[in-house]
């Protein structure tokens, strides 16, 4: 499930090198897509990740590297950055101050942490990146969990002067060997005064036999509005995936979804000028050693608008983690 994250597997691999206690890592996704009348070579996703694990607690840079669009410049620390302070104790409490990978939806925000490489569309329109605030944590048990969030507005990393309130938010969440679910919730408000709430919520699950794995990642959203006598319309993401394993290095995909979303500050009593989009990813991924995947993937989507056309994506590509 979405990691939330320490990033401690990926450090703590055979991959990873320390030097006086700092722990280094990443990754580099390059691919090719082709779909429409675009076809291109491009830098899909990259990352460097540093961290330090100090006892009970431990300090995490997430710095992703990402193509600045048509000149051949990388962005460094962008959308999906992250810095922070993580600490837990024996009596079942942590906590975690600064920028961190938001607590809501199934799919990792680094390609490397994700079955396919391209995102969903319920991801993309509908879970934050990053929170920056503070997280509280329980563990009640084993396998039951719970965590409050206190944070600036979801994808911003400093709250403007007279801005918006604070957003705070929940997850409950359980597993075992083969089941993991959570639910949560995410509330915000666009002003300090004469708005209402905007909320999203957001349920999780995941079981995992010898030969598959299945999820289900479902949200539902409605945006706060910009004066206190409007209220945006629900919107609604479903997606469902499966991951079937056919030879000990290869799987094989699947990855439907739905998504029902509305013009920009449309209202309850404007006209309907909902948007609703059907999209199915497919494709196997070769494992060629440990650390070295390769993914060619096949996406079909068509949006449910008079004259609209399907689109078929393709995209081939390739992640080795260091």
């Amino acid at each position: 499930m979405k990691k939330l994250t320490t990033l401690s597997a990926v450090l703590a691999s055979s991959s990873a090198f320390a030097a006086d206690g700092l722990k280094i890592g990443g990754f580099v996704d390059g691919a090719y897509q082709s779909g429409g009348s675009t076809s291109a070579f491009f830098l899909h996703d990259a990352a460097l990740y540093l961290g330090k694990t100090m006892g009970m607690g431990e300090v995490m840079i997430d710095i992703p590297v990402n193509n600045s669009g048509a000149s051949n410049t990388f962005t460094l620390a962008g959308t999906k950055a992250q810095a922070f302070v993580h600490w837990k104790y024996d009596n079942g409490f942590n906590w975690r101050l600064g920028q961190f990978d938001s607590l809501y939806g199934y799919e990792a925000n680094d390609s490397a942490d994700r079955i396919f490489a391209v995102s969903s569309n319920v991801s993309g329109l509908f879970m934050p990146y990053t929170h920056t605030g503070l997280k509280v944590g329980y563990e009640m048990s084993d396998a039951l969990g719970f965590d409050v969030l206190l944070a600036n507005t979801a994808n911003q990393g400093k709250r403007p002067t007279g801005g918006a309130p604070f957003d705070w938010g929940f997850k409950l969440s359980t597993k075992s060997d083969t089941f993991t679910a959570a639910v949560g919730g995410l509330f915000d408000k666009a002003a300090l005064t004469g708005t209402k709430m905007g909320w999203l919520f957001n349920v999780m699950a995941e079981t995992k036999t010898e030969m598959m794995t299945f999820a289900i990642d479902v949200a539902l959203r409605k945006a706060s509005a910009a004066t206190a006598d409007t209220f945006t319309k629900t919107e609604m993401g479903i997606m469902a995936l499966v991951d079937f394993e056919l030879a000990e290095d290869t799987t094989w995909g699947l990855r439907p979804e739905w998504t029902q979303t509305y013009a920009a500050n449309e209202v309850a009593t404007a006209t309907d000028t909902r948007s609703k989009l059907i999209k199915i990813a497919t494709g196997p991924a070769f494992k060629m050693s440990k650390d070295f995947t390769v993914r060619p993937e096949y996406t079909f989507s068509k949006a449910s608008v008079t004259g609209a056309k399907a689109h078929h994506d393709f995209v081939l590509s390739a992640v080795h983690r260091f």
